[in-house]
């Protein structure tokens, strides 16, 4: 079976070998900030989470740009500024309507937000603001709340590809979806690009899972899986469900059904179509919501961004990506590459220079 390459593996080690080539920038072992722009990325988030670190930021007179002055430094080496930090937000969570915006204004800061366009959902108002997402709402920030954050001038919204999409790409099953096996939302592997894009559901037990990467690496996709998938997750609805994983030997039982129906690989081609639609079609729709606005920059999920796929980048009109690789300098500096933009963990904002300042082994969620 095809393991998953080094470099897209999420693993202790990477750090290791960051920290003993040299990739993390000075400020982070208490030196000084130097000539670079730190770049410092979060996910869904929380008031009682974020709100530190803008503190941290704010006393410390750190001022903070966005995807355009990240440009400039990397397309024209024109640095936007001494003490100038860069707050991303991948996804578009809830939370960066209720809870981030809300914050940026209040410390008078800019944040960008990579959105995931074919997974967003309309609405017919934004919701309330304030700590927490009301319950049964969408976890993704709407487009009316999208809308809302761009015309705030506050949230610079760009692109994180059209579905942040994973794939299966190998013919061997890994597992099955059963009842403890839990899946993000955003994790889940997709079965049709539609548009709206089909993911592999809690609800479909029984259903083969495959290795999975992101659809922006180098792999070539497994597709057609409908007919085994469908087999087992019929054999599994009328052997009881959940309890059939109860049975010793309900794997062996899914494998022999699984194995009757064979999919195909798709060729070279397909894989750049689909890439090309991924990277033209996040900037198209975006444009379509938030007509005139620049769509500069795009954030590869998971950081993974294949030799094929960087090579489409600027084609789709692209001015820099945010992209992973091994032995990458973790900040923008002057040679930095406008295609692979690296970034740091949030909780490295405590070790910037300033009061109040944090060593590098006292910071929690760094790994």
């Amino acid at each position: 079976m095809t393991a998953l390459p080094f470099q897209e593996r999420k693993t202790p080690w990477r750090g290791v070998l960051d920290v003993a080539a040299g990739c993390y920038p000075a400020f982070v072992w208490g030196g000084p900030l130097g000539n670079v722009l730190p770049v410092f990325h979060f996910h869904d988030v929380t008031r009682e989470a974020l709100e530190p670190y803008l503190q941290y930021l704010n006393q410390n007179d750190y001022h903070t740009v966005t995807s355009e002055a990240m440009s400039h430094w990397a397309c024209d080496r024109i640095h936007p500024g001494r003490k100038s930090v860069v707050l991303c937000f991948d996804d578009a969570w809830a939370s960066m309507w209720t809870v981030v915006t809300p914050l940026l204004e209040q410390y008078e800061m800019s944040a960008v937000t990579y959105v995931v366009p074919g997974r967003v959902a309309d609405a017919g108002a934004v919701r309330p603001q304030g700590d927490g997402v009301p319950g049964g709402g969408e976890p993704l920030a709407t487009w009316p709340e999208i809308k809302a954050m761009h015309a705030s001038g506050r949230v610079d919204i760009q692109a994180h590809t059209l579905t942040h999409a994973k794939v299966f790409c190998s013919d061997e099953i890994v597992d099955f979806v059963r009842p403890e096996i839990s899946m993000t939302i955003l994790g889940r592997p997709v079965l049709d690009f539609g548009p709206p894009p089909c993911v592999m559901a809690d609800n479909m037990l029984g259903a083969p899972l495959y290795l999975a990467r992101s659809r922006m690496s180098d792999a070539l996709a497994y597709l057609n899986t409908e007919a085994a998938r469908e087999a087992c997750v019929e054999h599994v609805a009328n052997r009881g469900g959940a309890d059939f994983f109860k049975q010793e030997d309900w794997r062996q039982e899914l494998s022999t059904i699984a194995a009757r129906h064979r999919g195909r690989f798709e060729s070279a081609d397909e894989r750049e179509q689909s890439q090309v639609s991924e990277l033209q079609g996040a900037r198209e729709m975006l444009k379509q919501h938030l007509p005139g606005h620049g769509v500069r920059q795009v954030c590869f999920p998971w950081g993974i961004a294949g030799q094929g796929a960087l090579t489409l980048v600027a084609r789709a009109g692209y001015e820099t990506a945010v992209a992973d690789r091994l032995w990458g300098r973790r900040c923008m500096w002057r040679k930095t590459d406008p295609y692979h933009i690296m970034r740091l963990k949030h909780a490295y904002i405590f070790t910037l220079p300033g009061r109040g300042r944090k060593a590098i082994c006292s910071l929690k969620g760094r790994s």
